[in-house]
């Protein structure tokens, strides 16, 4: 019962507040065969308390995405010809970044140039709050000299294969064998 009554507990939300007071999240995620990725990180984002949630997915699988989970909003984004996040899309993303408290890129994106190029846009912005995550990941681990461009405030969620794959982009080591 101890742990229990360790847990820290939300303050209750007020009887008028609206979802815009609870933060603005926009998530760059989904390809083909990966809507559930797009769909699931949305969900989270809900789940977190986020007021407002925005999925920005490819055209072919908004209309997935956007079925699985009512309650986020979507942004159709234009799409390469196997249906990943086309970088004809950094400027529909460049906007939603100005709309959002925070962003969220990789669930489900896949890995490719257009990627890269969108995401070294977000890295290029002045303090946002950007998420990396899943193949967002492996994406930055493919960008050479990622880290003297940055600008954005960075959070990223490796785990231990994605870690490898950064640290040896970013020292062009191997990852020491402690995971300290």
């Amino acid at each position: 019962m101890e742990l229990i009554e360790s847990i820290p507990r939300l303050k209750p939300r007020a009887v008028d507040a609206h979802k815009g007071d609870f933060g603005r999240v926009c998530i760059i995620a989904g390809s083909i065969g990966m809507s559930g990725a797009a769909a699931l990180a949305g969900r989270a984002a809900l789940r977190a308390g986020a007021g407002l949630v925005r999925v920005a997915t490819p055209k072919s699988v908004l209309p997935i995405v956007a079925s699985i989970e009512p309650s986020f909003t979507t942004i159709v984004l234009p799409e390469d010809s196997v249906g990943r996040i086309s970088s004809k899309a950094i400027n529909t993303i460049l906007n939603a970044v100005s709309e959002n408290d925070a962003m969220a890129f990789g669930p489900g994106v896949g890995v490719s140039g257009g990627l890269q190029s969108v995401l070294e846009a977000l890295l290029q912005q002045e303090k946002l709050p950007l998420i990396i995550d899943a193949d967002g990941l492996n994406n930055l681990a493919a960008l050479k000299d990622w880290p003297a461009k940055l600008k954005a405030k960075l959070i990223l969620t490796p785990h231990p294969g994605e870690m490898k794959r950064l640290w040896s982009g970013v020292f062009r080591e191997p990852l020491p064998s402690d995971r300290q």
